[in-house]
């Protein structure tokens, strides 16, 4: 599991807990992935889709990896509380 590492973050690795704390750019995206699907399964579908349809098509066709990626994370979000309509 620690291949290519050295021996002191394979051990570090395997010391690492929940608890730790974490990156601060990926906490964000966590909990910005999280309210997506919150809003989705609280307000259903019918509510959501229209706003995010306007925006997502823009990213998906965009040249930069980043905003198709997020497009494709912001779909897989919001499908539990779209899943009807999509």
């Amino acid at each position: 599991a620690c291949e290519g590492l050295s021996d002191e973050h394979c051990a570090q690795w395997y010391r690492a807990s929940p608890d730790d704390e974490v990156d601060e750019e990926e906490s964000f995206t966590l909990t910005a992935e999280q309210a997506l699907d919150r809003v989705a399964v609280a307000l259903g579908g019918a509510a959501v889709l229209p706003s995010l349809m306007s925006m997502i098509p823009g990213m998906l066709g965009s040249a930069d990896w980043r905003h198709r990626y997020g497009a494709l994370r912001a779909i897989a979000n919001i499908a539990e509380g779209c899943s009807e309509l999509l």
